[in-house]
């Protein structure tokens, strides 16, 4: 091997590396505005002392925007993960140690067991499932952004999101030649 194929294949290795950190970081800070918000509504750390039945429930469930926070949240983890094992599955270095089996005893659970029907030598992969929040559809050709975010309606939903926005934004606008009548 070259001393060019050795430079290029450090230089990826440590770019992958760097974006792994970047990726790493971006999941420990979701994650602790995650357990933060958490913490907000749960009531169970709360320095309020509660005096009666409205104190109490005051604190004991979230609001919508926590809710839509806390999911956006969590959806943001879950690509940031997805992304880290893209990574690991595109490194070369990794693949060679995955072959060698890396020193380290690997958990498999149901969902990692290779199907009847698979071919010796692949494995399946591994989705992050994201469900629409509207019609709960795990499948669809483009995620569209909704009330509570970014890549949070399939695309049916998400169009419809649109139009109906589109029109509250429009109905709110006099346009040229409209009349009010009183």
């Amino acid at each position: 091997m070259g001393n060019k194929t050795r430079l290029l294949r450090r230089s990826y290795r440590g770019t992958i590396s760097g974006k792994a950190k970047v990726i790493n970081a971006y999941i420990r800070q979701s994650a602790k505005q995650l357990f933060l918000l958490a913490e907000n509504f749960s009531g169970h750390n709360s320095s309020i002392p509660a005096t009666g039945y409205e104190s109490i429930n005051e604190h004991a469930l979230a609001t919508d925007d926590d809710i839509r926070l806390m999911s956006r949240l969590s959806h943001g983890i879950a690509r940031d993960i997805n992304e880290i094992k893209s990574l690991r599955r595109d490194d070369p270095s990794a693949a060679k140690q995955r072959l060698r089996g890396g020193g380290q005893q690997q958990v498999t659970s149901r969902n990692d067991a290779p199907s009847r029907g698979a071919q010796p030598g692949h494995r399946p992969r591994h989705k992050v499932e994201f469900a629409c929040h509207k019609c709960h559809r795990v499948d669809t050709p483009e995620w569209r952004p909704g009330p509570d975010g970014p890549s949070t309606l399939c695309n049916v939903c998400g169009l419809i999101y649109a139009k109906r926005e589109r029109k509250k934004g429009d109905s709110t606008v006099p346009t040229f030649g409209s009349h009010q009548i009183s």
